[in-house]
């Protein structure tokens, strides 16, 4: 074979081991990933067990990253319904996503499993593979965002008390954002689960920080819409998320005096108020329904009645189906 054919198969392989490299790069499109756990979710409220594990396999094979709250999820039903291999293997996956072992307590139904031997015997493999998913992680970027999201919470609660903080909250809030942008423009990063993992709050497993600056940041949905998309896409941002960062923005302009907007720039001609009925199931009326039945299937979201029935579920067998605005 000539020298110039080895060489550029070399190049080719290392060019792929990048761009398939965990925590290196985020090109893989996530829409089948959440197609599959939708249908599982879907199965797992109609009482198909058996059809939901087999969806949480398809989209687990198919993707190296997982929401670690899927896998957690995965592995309450698979538990449930006497599939101890499976919990496990369902598990290690999510640890390896950034689901630590200290999160399992969340789900009642978990109780047994981690009173088992099972568990015992599992919990080393479980903290080897979280550790793994850390070092893979940016913990530069994890602090800052951690020192940036105290930074926001602490301004926000000095204007709560003294009533004089507000400019000193909005003007923090802005600067988050601009490093929220300044990072997807140079190096197409969200500071989300992928990149940074998982908070260290168990109810939300997720990593929230720039959410909540987001959510913060009056018009941000609809100023960034294509962004977060994109974040969505590349599987560093959940549907679910963008979901509430429009149902937030509704809410705030709705409540929020413009005097108080943290974005100066929101003006009522840039609105653009997507429905999804997702977080506090606000929409009643047929055309708003409508809407948001379209808007749920357009960004890889499952269906309103799936979500509803969760809540339902998770009260009354002691699941754990919901975590935070997700």
């Amino acid at each position: 074979m000539p020298i110039q054919n080895v060489i550029r198969k070399l190049i080719r392989a290392a060019i792929f081991a990048i761009l398939t490299s965990p925590g290196i790069c985020f090109a893989a499109d996530y829409k089948a990933y959440h197609a599959a756990v939708n249908n599982a979710e879907r199965c797992l409220v109609t009482r198909q067990a058996d059809s939901a594990m087999w969806y949480y396999d398809r989209a687990f094979a198919q993707y190296d990253f997982v929401f670690a709250r899927d896998a957690l999820i995965a592995a309450q039903i698979a538990w449930k319904n006497g599939k101890a291999q499976k919990t496990s293997n369902y598990l290690i996956k999510g640890a390896a996503s950034g689901l630590r072992a200290e999160c399992l307590g969340t789900a009642p139904i978990l109780k047994s499993f981690l009173s088992s031997a099972l568990y015992q015997n599992l919990r080393p493999q479980l903290i080897s593979a979280n550790s793994k998913f850390i070092s893979r992680t940016d913990t530069l970027l994890a602090r800052e965002w951690a020192r940036r999201f105290a930074m926001e919470q602490a301004a926000k609660n000095r204007g709560v008390v003294d009533g004089s903080g507000f400019e000193a909250y909005r003007l923090v809030v802005v600067d988050n954002v601009q490093a929220i942008e300044r990072l997807w423009q140079q190096k197409k990063v969200y500071p989300g689960d992928q990149r940074i993992g998982p908070g260290a709050n168990c109810g939300e497993l997720g990593n929230m920080h720039a959410f909540y600056t987001l959510a913060h940041y009056d018009c941000m949905a609809t100023e960034h819409a294509n962004l977060l998309w994109e974040a969505v896409r590349t599987g560093q941002l959940h549907p679910c998320d963008l979901a509430a960062l429009y149902e937030f923005e509704r809410l705030r302009l709705e409540s929020v005096p413009a005097g108080k907007y943290t974005n100066s720039r929101c003006k009522a001609d840039k609105r653009k108020i997507m429905k999804f009925n997702l977080t506090w199931f606000h929409e009643t009326d047929k055309a708003s329904l409508e809407e948001a039945r379209r808007n749920r299937i357009l960004y890889w979201l499952c269906d309103e009645s799936v979500d509803r029935a969760k809540k339902e579920l998770e009260h009354k067998e002691g699941y754990k189906l919901n975590f935070g605005y997700r």
